[in-house]
């Protein structure tokens, strides 16, 4: 089978190869998330002169810019920390963007359960539901977030639109820790 020429495959087979192929990308996303956390716990990008893992990643890894590259080391960090967080990623429970989201509250006496709630969220909207209920209003985040905010959360653009409502709520509630 050529792997970009998918037209002559059945459909059966199409979406078995498909899931396989998910299952595999999420095994290796963990993989290179604990690759990071090593270079960076080791701080083997400072003898190439990189001040740090963001920068050594697209010029040493080949990573481009739009992989993703900026949440990867937060959340290698994150990992290594919380271990468990390696598993979910591989097996599907959590995705990199959650754990970024997370990071910023994930503290040693509430890690467990505020990641176990998070698992098999399939959505930036849906984790920032679960911090908006589990994160007291007026509670900052661990270290600054500074521009988080703007990254994260888009203004409502739909008047009224439920989920919307709910980010901007919890901008609102969060707005020291957010950075402006």
């Amino acid at each position: 089978m050529r792997a970009y020429t998918l037209t002559d495959v059945d459909d059966h087979e199409l979406v078995s190869h498909l899931k396989s192929l998910v299952v595999r990308d999420r095994g290796t996303t963990a993989e290179i998330l604990a690759h990071i956390a090593e270079v960076d716990s080791r701080r083997l990008y400072l003898p190439a002169a990189h001040p740090s893992m963001f920068s050594v990643l697209p010029e040493g890894a080949g990573l481009l810019r739009g992989d993703g590259l900026q949440a990867h080391p937060g959340a290698a960090r994150m990992a290594r920390k919380y271990p468990v967080i390696f598993a979910a990623i591989a097996d599907g429970r959590l995705h990199v963007s959650a754990v970024v989201l997370l990071s910023k509250y994930l503290r040693r006496d509430n890690a467990d359960d505020l990641l176990r709630a998070a698992f098999h969220k399939s959505s930036k909207s849906e984790i920032v539901e679960l911090l908006a209920e589990r994160i007291p209003a007026g509670r900052t985040c661990r270290r600054s977030c500074g521009r988080s905010r703007r990254r994260y959360f888009r203004r409502p653009t739909v008047p009224g639109d439920s989920s919307q409502s709910l980010v901007r709520r919890v901008i609102l509630e969060h707005g020291g820790a957010w950075g402006a």
